[in-house]
């Protein structure tokens, strides 16, 4: 609740809220962008260019349920502007079989004779198809929910699981094909996602006009590139 209360002082105003909302979600989200485009400039462009819109429309913003769930989603949308980033709604076929979320997908993640190493990890999940990469990412390396991830990709519960499932699928079926001999289980690498593609918090220059803000990172408000 404490990250609702500094949005409500935020949309009051409160340019140091404002800073601490940037510190708070900028680094998650540049880690998103990254992964969806593969364009590090990019990503920080539209993560700016969503923060300049909120600071801006801040006073007719509401108060969500969840304000990582909100950025990520604006950021998406952002993204999806972009031309070098084409969000194809990969078709899922009805045949998957799937029962509960936690099916098939808990089922690897237990099996501690599935293993990777980091950098075998690595390399497998830029081999995924983008929405499954991205389904992958929402769910491991942000720890997001199924119901939160089908709001931000905009679909179904039912398609986020499809798409998790068929991800988890793919992940094991090109394991396989190069077994490695040094290896984390698959439970451990998948807790421990979020530190390998780990940005700084002050890693996203920018600038506003008439503030100037303290902080690993300069930030000032009416964002212009560095």
């Amino acid at each position: 609740m404490e990250d609702l209360e500094v949005w409500r002082r935020f949309k009051a105003g409160s340019e140091a809220d404002f800073t601490l909302l940037y510190k708070l979600y900028a680094p998650v989200m540049l880690r998103y962008g990254c992964k969806m485009t593969h364009d590090r400039d990019l990503a920080k462009d539209c993560v700016q260019q969503v923060f300049f819109q909120v600071w801006k429309s801040r006073e007719n913003l509401s108060t969500p349920p969840s304000i990582k769930n909100y950025l990520l989603k604006a950021l998406r949308c952002e993204l999806g502007k972009k031309a070098t980033f084409k969000s194809k709604h990969e078709p899922i076929s009805d045949d998957a079989v799937l029962g509960s979320e936690a099916s098939y997908e808990a089922t690897l993640i237990k099996d501690q004779s599935f293993e990777f190493t980091q950098k075998k990890l690595t390399h497998l999940l830029t081999l995924l198809p983008e929405r499954q990469r991205e389904v992958i990412f929402l769910k491991y390396y942000t720890g997001l929910q199924y119901e939160e991830i089908a709001d931000i990709m905009e679909i179904d519960q039912k398609s986020v699981y499809k798409l998790t499932y068929k991800a988890i699928d793919k992940l094991h079926r090109l394991y396989k094909e190069k077994p490695q001999p040094e290896a984390l289980s698959l439970r451990e690498r998948m807790s421990g996602l979020a530190s390998t593609f780990q940005q700084k918090a002050g890693d996203i220059p920018t600038k506003v006009d008439g503030l100037q803000v303290s902080g690993s990172g300069t930030l000032l408000l009416g964002l212009k590139k560095l």
